[in-house]
């Protein structure tokens, strides 16, 4: 009974879609009568159904872009958490004082920074990203630096060749690297993009116009000693896109050099000058970071 009753339900559907086919036949010559031009029912129906998938695909990207805000105003929370909470950092380790200050940004992306000391060396790492998904997948590196008893300069430029296909397509990202051996206090130093480090005199390690995952960057590290006593300070790419190279009516390296005082009133200071070009708001355009990294001057170094 059942195959007699699909049987039937078959003929059904094949007697439905021959005069389906006699309908559109049926249309076809009413249409070009009316017309007095051939028109073709194909083209209607690919018309309907690229118009469909259109219309499938802006439903799409509405979903899409509300789950994205979702996520971006998450992302903006976390942001002020982080400034709330590490707005200021002092830390000595090893005869070797860093002082930070971070400011969050309301633009993508963003920056971040972290040391630590790995076996007798002090590492130093700071990003800027203008992709979320670029910075969450660098500070999963920098996790696996962090337990790496054997850690050395060519095994983050190795890292970073090694994972170039992941990052293409997901925008910019500046990488600053820098080891300070807390023997001889010699440091080596991987830039890639708009970092700077400076001293009172001069500017140690330029910006330049890489990013990575660019293909042509050449993963050059660049070394300098450091002296008892001495200060150098750290400049993220967010600082000069929020000052353009400026603080209050001098050009920023002018300004430092006139204000080398201590460090923590040295990084107030600068922030201070930053932000008043924007009233003192929350949230500056870009994420910025200024970082003092200074030699204690009592500190027993190797000879």
């Amino acid at each position: 009974i059942q195959i007699v009753r699909c049987l039937q339900k078959r003929k059904g559907i094949e007697h439905n879609c021959d005069n389906s086919k006699k309908s559109l036949m049926d249309n076809k010559i009413e249409i070009n009568k009316r017309l007095g031009t051939p028109f073709y029912i194909p083209f209607i129906s690919s018309y309907l159904v690229n118009r469909t998938v259109v219309t499938t695909q802006k439903t799409l990207l509405k979903k899409l872009n509300t789950v994205m805000q979702s996520v971006l105003g998450q992302l903006q929370r976390v942001k002020g958490l982080h400034q709330k909470m590490v707005p200021v950092r002092n830390e000595k380790i090893r005869g070797v004082v860093i002082n930070s200050r971070f400011c969050a940004g309301t633009s993508s992306g963003g920056e971040f920074f972290e040391f630590f000391k790995s076996n007798h060396k002090l590492w130093i790492f700071s990003i800027n990203a203008t992709s979320y998904i670029t910075v969450g997948t660098f500070l999963s590196f920098i996790d696996d630096f962090r337990v790496n008893t054997d850690l050395k300069m060519d095994t983050v430029k190795d890292t970073l060749k090694g994972h170039i296909k992941d990052f293409e397509g997901l925008g910019e990202l500046s990488v600053f690297a820098m080891a300070i051996d807390l023997v001889d206090f010699n440091a080596e130093i991987l830039n890639i993009g708009a970092h700077e480090l400076l001293n009172q005199s001069k500017i140690l390690v330029t910006r330049n116009e890489k990013s990575y995952p660019d293909k042509s960057i050449d993963y050059k590290t660049s070394n300098i000693s450091l002296e008892k006593g001495e200060r150098i300070v750290l400049l993220s790419p967010g600082f000069f896109k929020n000052t353009r190279d400026k603080l209050g009516d001098d050009a920023y390296f002018q300004f430092l050099k006139k204000n080398w005082v201590e460090s923590s009133e040295m990084i107030q200071e600068v922030t201070y000058q930053t932000k008043k070009k924007y009233n003192d708001l929350d949230f500056l355009p870009y994420d910025q970071t200024v970082l003092t990294i200074e030699v204690d001057k009592n500190v027993i170094s190797k000879v």
